[in-house]
């Protein structure tokens, strides 16, 4: 059979290769804008915030090629409001928010599912109406807080942040945002209260969105540590668990006339040492009194230290929250009982106190305090950092006994 040739007129081909050239113009029109939005966007996050105006411009380019990228809004709207709070004109400022208030809303309009772009519009309506004074559903800050934290619960900064944003105006409702996580979530104490704290840097505010929970308490205690507040996390401890009892007063040693009194638990002798090279280090004594400690006069710490070479850290001496005195070249380098006096009313009332022992631009190559401690006696009253009690020294072994830290009781 005779093969049968396919013969295409110039008519045809031209119609073909309209069509074909159609079809590349509209494939071309559809990928080639976010292709150049995305390089845009690239060019903003390089260059310098000191050019705030090219920086912009840039994104708006992003927007203009692709449109329809909830990212392109949503960055647009992050940059406009942080040059706004940059303006000298009262007027341009609340220009720029406005135009960051539409940008962030054309980007819940094409991603309705993104909770930081709630979190942004509930910034922005913040800063530009204060709606402290209305009722709760009146505010649109705070619904705006609340639905992004509504789409994403399990963030803790969100969690943070709105909960420490709405105290001052609901605060049962804000406790109860910290609290019902923390039951469930307690490890999670301490990233959030790290978000509170910047606002609300008070052990007793801070108190207040704790759960009453041990575990909760245990790690409340332990971010109080991290953050020097020594007698406050040592009360939380003693919430968390049961604290050793004061059955009675320390003494090591008594005057004849009995107008001395000395509460102490080791023999004089050093057997080895603990020592401070770091903010994150602590030492802590306790120390029981006496029931009639309101009779006495005068109270002297006496601590067995020295310090390194050259030795120009600071030494912090706390009894319970009060900073005593902070210390620095009136220690010698040589081990010996350093006598620090203390306000003779920090005792009364107290059935015990508690001596914590920090330092502050130390290092470990010679400028560090070091603690003497004794091994003669059981560890019952001295603790190294945060709870450790079998170790109480970074030394190479084992160095367990007491601190060698004393209160000196004198009546005139």
């Amino acid at each position: 059979m005779k093969k049968r040739d396919f013969i295409i007129s110039p008519t045809r081909y031209a119609l073909i290769l309209g069509l074909f050239g159609i079809l590349l113009l509209s494939y071309i029109a559809r990928a080639v804008p976010p292709v150049i939005a995305l390089l845009y966007h690239q060019q903003f996050s390089r260059i310098s915030t000191s050019h705030a105006q090219r920086a912009l411009h840039t994104l708006r380019r992003a927007v203009r090629f692709d449109p329809h990228n909830p990212q392109y809004h949503q960055t647009l709207a992050t940059a406009l409001h942080q040059l706004s709070a940059e303006q000298s004109s009262l007027e341009e400022s609340q220009r720029m928010m406005q135009h960051a208030a539409a940008s962030i809303r054309q980007a819940i309009m094409l991603n309705p599912g993104d909770p930081w772009n709630y979190y942004e519009l509930g910034r922005l309506e913040d800063e530009q109406h204060n709606c402290f004074t209305l009722p709760p559903e009146a505010c649109p800050a705070q619904q705006y807080f609340l639905y992004a934290l509504q789409k994403y619960p399990g963030s803790l900064f969100l969690r943070g942040v709105v909960a420490s944003w709405l105290y001052p105006h609901d605060p049962a409702h804000a406790l109860e945002l910290i609290q019902s996580f923390l039951r469930r979530s307690p490890e999670s104490t301490s990233p959030i209260f790290d978000l509170i704290w910047e606002r609300y840097p008070d052990y007793e505010t801070l108190k207040r969105f704790l759960p009453d929970t041990p575990k909760a308490i245990h790690e409340f205690s332990k971010f109080l540590y991290q953050h020097h507040l020594d007698y406050a996390s040592d009360l939380e401890m003693q919430r968390a668990a049961s604290p050793a009892s004061c059955d009675a007063a320390d003494v090591l040693q008594r005057s004849p006339d009995r107008r001395v009194l000395v509460l102490g638990h080791d023999d004089g002798s050093a057997d080895w040492r603990s020592y401070l090279a770091s903010e994150d280090t602590r030492i802590k004594k306790t120390l029981c009194l006496p029931d009639d400690v309101a009779s006495y006069d005068e109270a002297v710490l006496q601590i067995l230290m020295n310090r390194g070479v050259p030795g120009d850290c600071i030494t912090d001496i706390y009894v319970n929250k009060e900073l005593i005195q902070p210390l620095t070249h009136s220690i010698p380098h040589e081990p010996a009982w350093n006598e620090i006096p203390i306000d003779i009313s920090l005792l009364h009332g107290k059935r015990a106190i508690h001596v914590y022992v920090r330092v502050r631009n130390a290092s470990a190559s010679g400028n560090y305090l070091q603690i003497m401690g004794d091994h003669d006696t059981p560890t019952a009253r001295s603790v190294f950092n945060l709870d450790a009690t079998r170790d109480l020294s970074l030394d190479n072994g084992i160095q367990q006994g007491e601190y060698m830290i004393r209160l000196v009781l004198k009546k005139h």
